[in-house]
């Protein structure tokens, strides 16, 4: 599969490989609109039409398989794959994505710090509509990367939601 995926992309276009790069650092699912206002070209044709990408309901599209997507993430430089996601992150942070996915993006850019901003909001979130399991790994995460010695009060005060959220979804462990 990657094979054949790599040989379609060589064929590509530089405007529509930037666009198909934008949408495998984007996710399996991405928002069309995003890639348009993104990419120098915003002309999604060429991309509807590859056979990796296709046009799901409304303004998303999706990789026909999650291994295509895989294969042509695996082509991207890493300094490009972190430059992708910064720019996917501010792009969700002025247009109020959910603060899952700018954690994710801004996690994927080595951008530590903002991510943990996001991985906070993402399990006050969740923890406000009783989804304490999502709430939990969401505080876990940001505590994972919090650095030591750092706000020490919010990263008390994470750690008690945190016991909370696994108390409440059965976790005791």
């Amino acid at each position: 599969i990657k094979d054949l995926v790599l040989m379609k992309i060589s064929n590509m276009s530089s405007d529509t490989r930037e666009q198909l790069d934008l949408a495998a650092a984007s996710g399996v699912e991405f928002d069309l609109n995003l890639i348009s206002s993104l990419s120098s070209n915003k002309d999604l044709d060429k991309l509807l039409i590859s056979n990796i990408v296709y046009q799901a309901e409304g303004n998303k599209g999706r990789f026909k398989h999650a291994l295509f997507r895989e294969a042509v993430l695996s082509e991207i430089l890493w300094s490009y794959k972190k430059k992708l996601n910064r720019l996917i992150a501010a792009d969700r942070e002025a247009n109020n994505g959910s603060p899952e996915e700018i954690s994710r993006h801004w996690l994927n850019a080595n951008e530590f710090e903002k991510a943990r901003k996001y991985l906070l909001k993402a399990s006050q979130v969740s923890c406000r509509i009783h989804a304490y399991n999502d709430a939990s790994v969401f505080a876990s995460k940001a505590l994972e990367i919090w650095p030591e010695g750092q706000d020490e009060d919010n990263r008390i005060e994470t750690l008690i939601n945190l016991a909370h959220c696994l108390k409440v979804s059965g976790d005791l462990n």
